[in-house]
């Protein structure tokens, strides 16, 4: 009966240390899976602040109205939310990655759109923001501020922008081409004849905000 009481004993501990090594394999492997994903977002970083920096030169020039729209800011979305923050722009919180996703896929400057939401919104605060999600005034006539667009989000929103600038005013043959300056957008995005100004004093406010804090 010992013998088996003592078997039984041996068979338990055995089982246990069995079961103890998977489970430490287990979490062997997840810390594993946990390190290496994390060294893949490091390594996607330093990939975009690579892009960022070699893109700068053409960033200043834009926000000094002399660069072209099409240009790449290469800037992550965790800027954008950074700018919010320091801004205050409360109703463009969120909004980051749709701004990253709109210089992606239009091939429209990232930093040059969130300028003109900003201004546009007054920091996504203004009535058309807050009640239509429509952060760039589109479509609101000086005569007719009725008929301006309303969108499901801001993202959906962002996301048209873009389209509608790479087509009708940075394509040759676009509706309302004029050149790829933030000065020739103006002469037909807006009515106010210092748009053009304004939004690269935001831009340039926004450059000096990411270059004070290192990002």
């Amino acid at each position: 009966m010992r013998k088996g009481l003592l078997f039984l004993i041996v068979s338990s501990c055995a089982l246990a240390l069995l079961l103890w090594g998977q489970v430490r394999v287990a979490e062997s492997a997840r810390e594993l899976e946990r390190l290496e994903r994390e060294v893949r977002e490091l390594e996607a970083g330093l990939r975009a602040l690579e892009l960022a920096l070699e893109n700068l030169p053409d960033v200043y020039l834009l926000a000094a109205s002399e660069g072209s729209v099409r240009s790449l800011s290469c800037m992550p979305p965790e800027a954008y939310e950074h700018l919010w923050e320091v801004l205050d722009a409360e109703g463009l919180k969120g909004t980051g990655k749709a701004f990253w996703l709109a210089e992606r896929d239009y091939g429209v400057n990232g930093l040059f759109l969130a300028a003109v939401a900003y201004l546009e919104s007054a920091g996504g605060k203004s009535r058309l923001a807050v009640e239509r999600n429509n952060i760039f005034g589109l479509n609101a006539l000086d005569d007719d501020p009725g008929r301006a667009f309303a969108f499901a989000s801001r993202e959906e929103c962002i996301d048209y922008a873009a389209a509608l600038f790479k087509r009708d005013y940075l394509s040759c043959g676009g509706r309302y081409y004029r050149g790829e300056t933030p000065k020739d957008i103006g002469k037909s995005y807006a009515s106010d004849p210092l748009w053009s100004k304004k939004v690269c004093a935001v831009m340039q406010h926004m450059l000096r905000i990411l270059s004070l804090d290192g990002r």
